[in-house]
């Protein structure tokens, strides 16, 4: 998603799309005005090309002054793609159960996934920041990662844990979810009446 702020030029001449893609806001110098300028902007206005030009120049500069951030941006367009299904029904209906700070850490992560860090590492990050309790054990024998959720298996345990795997998890490894008290390491932990045993 590039939008009029980004690599912006006093020089650009800015163009009204005549075509418009859903969620694009520019691409060159044309503007979707669809995306966020639909109010401003009406049909009439779009064959004036100087007009359209010097309003757009004043919208970009508006975002700057607004304090209107690229992460802040892309949080919002990531929050309106959720609620629209764009992710999935999973993700769709998880996400509206959780609370506004919750949502919030979500997609502060979503944007780090787009920074290309590894997803396992990613996911180990946002699950510990989610869940109170919670172990990542690689085992090394089935090349399976557990992750072992300690807190109260219930509906909303259960939206986090579909969110995280389904918008974080690097699918091309194999993850297995349970609710537990902590998993014991025979020879290490050998006091089973406070571990389970997997």
């Amino acid at each position: 998603m590039k939008y009029i702020w980004q690599d912006y030029d006093p020089n650009n001449k800015f163009t009204v799309a005549k075509t418009f893609a859903p969620n694009i806001e520019m691409r060159g110098k044309e503007v979707n005005v669809t995306c966020r300028f639909e109010d401003i902007f009406s049909p009439l206005e779009y064959s004036n090309e100087e007009f359209s030009n010097l309003v757009l120049h004043f919208l970009a500069n508006m975002d700057f002054i607004r304090s209107i951030y690229k992460n802040d941006i892309l949080k919002q367009v990531l929050k309106n793609e959720i609620e629209l299904g764009l992710y999935g029904e999973v993700v769709r209906y998880c996400f509206e159960k959780l609370e506004t700070d919750l949502q919030a850490i979500i997609l502060n992560y979503m944007l780090e996934d787009y920074k290309n860090q590894y997803k396992v590492c990613l996911f180990n990050q946002i699950s510990k920041e989610l869940f109170n309790e919670r172990d990542i054990i690689y085992q090394k024998s089935n090349d399976v990662f557990i992750l072992r959720i300690g807190d109260k298996k219930t509906e909303h345990t259960e939206c986090i844990e579909k969110l995280l795997v389904e918008l974080f998890w690097d699918i091309t490894k194999q993850l297995e979810v349970i609710y537990s008290l902590p998993l014991g390491v025979i020879d290490i932990n050998m006091d089973i009446e406070h571990f389970a045993i997997y």
